[in-house]
């Protein structure tokens, strides 16, 4: 045998032991530093129109139609990026929608990624401190290849908007399978003739809503639904199929966009005259008291709305919700990842470690009944499922599951389900802890289980003995007191 190390024998210096540095850099993706970048270039004109606005007291809070093309279309950003030719420029989109990493790559493996001489493949240190330092990097290789790494940053922005992941055709045809039977068509069904709601995760690109119904926790009620909310069908002819659209109500931000830009309309104010006296004293140096001026933080929340606002203000419902389909995939949309489930086909917005099942996207919530199963021998319920079911709500034990306990009661007179072939003795049901009342024990004793059903329905509590006929019975059954005793022995 192998002899034990002595721990006598390890030493270690004592400069090493102590608290050292990372040896690896800080990631500064290329997304981000373009995006400085483009805002520096937005405020460069925002700046002075909103000082010039200022001076003839408006404040701009958000630009109109015009007004909103005038200001993007001088950002030098835009125009550098906008100067490739066409081939280059669906290059450069190509390359960014065929890395799956382009979101979060840094400047210097993009530049190796598209072979750009000029910018190292590791930066030293934190990258990027300020936009002009970020315009220093990108610029370093020259005007074409800092056009092209805007156009690649640009692109990638947009594709981490919607990610989506294609799980495999094994998982596609679990899902075919599921959602067949869910929907009780024949397994020869195609996908083309299934609905759009059940197939494609839908979308408002206003209010950022998914209007389809899916499962978030993972509980014991199974999970059933199947359609989308607050939309509305617009069918212009049958050849261009079903538009969905989203149907919720304006927002108060919407009629404040709304009523802000109109007012930037009634007003012209880029016909005025330039007042000098008032950009003067609006640019005057403020005297040094570390604390940010009122002008100041309202021109870098008015810039930073400014620039991230669309053409003009749309409500929810003018255009159709964008669809994408899901069968196979995951997909995430709005920061948020969704799948079909891989038993019952129902949509599920997935978290790591919690909505899966052995190597495949689960719901945790399938409903057997929706599936035509007559037990629970199928799914993931199978393994999981004590075979309890509550008697008012249908849910379902799981196993090992914390919490209040489910209560079995004896109920002679129920003869539902498995109790209808038990002589009366034998007769049992259970109850969920949202549904077990107190009064239970004493009324399946005496009352049909569909009063006791009825008045849990309704929040109520039953009376025992509240009926006329069974009063007079329980009056007539009573024994005598003293003084009836008294009058009939006399009556002997």
């Amino acid at each position: 045998m192998r002899a034990a190390a002595s721990y006598t024998d390890l030493s270690s210096a004592p400069p090493l032991a102590g608290k050292g540095t990372a040896d690896v850099h800080a990631r500064q993706p290329l997304v981000q530093l373009a995006g400085d970048v483009w805002a520096a270039a937005f405020k460069a004109h925002f700046v002075a129109f909103w000082l010039f606005a200022q001076s003839h007291q408006l404040r701009v809070s958000r630009l109109d139609t015009t007004q909103h093309a005038a200001v993007h279309g001088l950002n030098k950003a835009t125009q550098l990026a906008a100067q490739l030719d066409e081939q280059t420029a669906l290059q450069v989109q190509r390359m960014a929608l065929r890395s799956p990493a382009a979101g979060i790559a840094t400047i210097g493996e993009v530049a190796t990624e598209m072979g750009l001489e000029g910018i190292p493949s590791i930066v030293s240190g934190v990258g990027a401190r300020s936009a002009i330092e970020g315009a220093k990097l990108i610029g370093d290789a020259g005007p074409e290849a800092a056009a092209k790494l805007l156009a690649y940053a640009r692109t990638a922005w947009v594709n981490e908007e919607v990610l989506i992941v294609d799980l495999g055709q094994r998982t596609r045809a679990l899902q075919l399978v599921a959602l067949r039977k869910r929907l009780r068509l024949p397994s020869n069904t195609p996908t083309e003739a299934l609905p759009m709601h059940a197939t494609h995760i839908c979308c408002c690109a206003e209010c950022h809503r998914v209007a389809n119904a899916f499962a978030t926790t993972a509980s014991s009620v199974p999970f059933n639904e199947l359609g989308i909310s607050s939309c509305q069908i617009a069918t212009d002819s049958p050849e261009d199929g079903v538009r969905l659209h989203c149907a919720k109500r304006s927002s108060a931000a919407l009629r404040t966009a709304i009523t802000f830009e109109t007012e930037m309309k009634k007003r012209c104010i880029e016909a005025e005259v330039v007042e000098r006296a008032q950009l003067t004293s609006l640019t005057a140096p403020r005297r040094a008291s570390g604390v940010e001026s009122g002008i100041a933080a309202r021109v870098r929340r008015d810039a930073k709305n400014a620039l991230e606002q669309r053409t003009c203000a749309i409500a929810c419902g003018e255009h159709p919700m964008f669809t994408v389909p899901v069968i196979g995939r995951v997909v995430r949309i709005y920061k948020q990842w969704f799948a079909l489930c891989s038993y019952c086909a129902a949509l599920t917005r997935v978290q790591p470690g919690v909505y899966v099942y052995g190597a495949d996207v689960c719901c945790m919530r399938c409903d057997h009944g929706m599936l035509g199963v007559d037990n629970l021998t199928a799914g993931p319920l199978a393994a999981q499922s004590s075979g309890k079911v509550c008697r008012f709500c249908g849910q379902v034990e799981r196993m090992n599951t914390t919490g209040a306990r489910w209560k079995e009661l004896k109920a002679p007179l129920d003869i539902a389900g498995p109790n209808a072939v038990l002589p009366p003795p034998l007769r049992r049901v259970w109850y969920c802890p949202s549904h077990c009342k107190p009064w239970l024990m004493n009324a399946h004793r005496v009352m049909e289980t569909r009063v006791i059903l009825a008045h849990i329905a309704q929040n109520a509590k039953p009376v025992f003995g509240g009926d006329p006929a069974e009063e007079e019975q329980r009056k007539a059954a009573k024994p005598p007191n003293k003084k009836q005793q008294r009058l009939l022995k006399k009556r002997r």
